[in-house]
């Protein structure tokens, strides 16, 4: 039994079908695919070794686990992270100001999309 990949990383809300499960001796399936912690991340495998991961709200790293019908297991660690934010346009940003003497302050209003 082989494992393609040992470690997942994943951003919350993410689903992934990465995880696959090669290399079967004859007669020998996939009896139970568990996630070591649900809320962090969910897992639905079918017994011909593909599965889906779905990450949740929650950070953090869990293990899931592989259990074949011969006994043997395996893990792969799985990662949950916040997506970065990603800034794509800044609007209403003057590109010029003028300050008068006397003046304390100048007010600019920007968005961020």
């Amino acid at each position: 039994m082989r494992v393609n990949v040992t470690a997942i990383t994943l951003n919350t809300g993410q689903s992934s079908s990465r995880l696959k499960v090669t290399g079967f001796q004859t007669g020998d399936s996939v009896r139970a695919w568990t996630s070591g912690n649900s809320r962090i991340v969910k897992v639905t495998g079918k017994p011909n070794g593909t599965c889906v991961l779905t990450a949740g709200k929650l950070t953090g790293k869990t293990a899931i686990t592989i259990t074949m019908k011969s006994g043997i297991k395996k893990t792969v660690t799985i990662t949950v992270k916040k997506p970065v934010v990603k800034t794509r346009k800044i609007t209403k940003v003057p590109t010029k100001i003028s300050l008068k003497r006397g003046k304390i302050s100048a007010r600019c209003k920007a968005t961020v999309k």
